[in-house]
């Protein structure tokens, strides 16, 4: 090992570390990929309570009207920083429920040859706290600028996307598990589901669908819909 980054949680986790309700985490699974230009890590977490990131940066939970979920993070690691993020380096940390009151969930991150990053999430609008329920959830495409992880650009989509992966020229394919019926992806993009299929969809770099279609059939782990 080269480099580690470190993320201190305030919180106690509860039971065992990936069975029922995890306080602070990082999706090594899906959530950590090696970004096109080679230099960063495109990361996605979340966190209950307070979150110390590498660079001394503090993030709580508290005030949040969904204290049921975690609040879900991106980042992006500047590998040939020991901070990774913050100041002196090109990496940045980014809260992935602003502007959604009633939290999010991510699905998806990777990275361009310019360091921008793709995102994959739902964002929702509302929380029921009698019913421990989002409410007005819509699932978004986003990309996030190389230099501060600001919106470039934020597209509803009608399905929630796993393991968008981008390509040389900044074209990037996404997948899904399919139920039922039409699916819509915009610019005259259309594919009839056929269930228990994986779906993949094409997107330009500018985040517009180029073609869609059913797959293979699905294994016991299911992709969101």
């Amino acid at each position: 090992m080269t480099k580690g980054w470190h993320f201190k949680g305030s919180a106690i986790q509860v039971g065992q570390i990936g069975h029922g309700r995890q306080t602070n985490s990082i999706d090594s699974h899906s959530g950590m990929h090696a970004m096109l230009d080679k230099a960063h890590i495109a990361v996605k977490g979340g966190f209950r309570q307070l979150l110390t990131l590498p660079d001394g940066t503090q993030w709580s939970s508290a005030g949040r009207a969904n204290t049921n979920d975690q609040v879900p993070f991106v980042m992006k690691i500047d590998v040939s920083s020991t901070q990774g993020i913050g100041l002196g380096t090109t990496g940045w940390a980014k809260l992935m429920d602003i502007n959604h009151a009633g939290g999010a969930s991510v699905w998806s991150v990777d990275g361009d040859a310019n360091g921008n990053m793709i995102v994959s999430y739902e964002g929702c609008s509302g929380y029921n706290e009698s019913a421990s329920e989002q409410t007005g959830c819509i699932n978004y495409l986003t990309k996030l600028l190389d230099t501060d992880g600001s919106e470039v650009w934020k597209n509803p989509i009608p399905v929630g996307l796993s393991s968008c992966r981008v390509v040389t020229g900044g074209s990037f394919f996404c997948g899904w598990t399919m139920t039922s019926g039409t699916v819509d992806f915009g610019n005259s993009v259309t594919v009839a589901s056929v269930a228990s299929t994986v779906g993949i969809v094409k997107f330009n770099n500018d985040g517009v669908a180029q073609w869609a279609k059913s797959t293979a059939s699905t294994c016991a782990r299911a992709l969101p819909h």
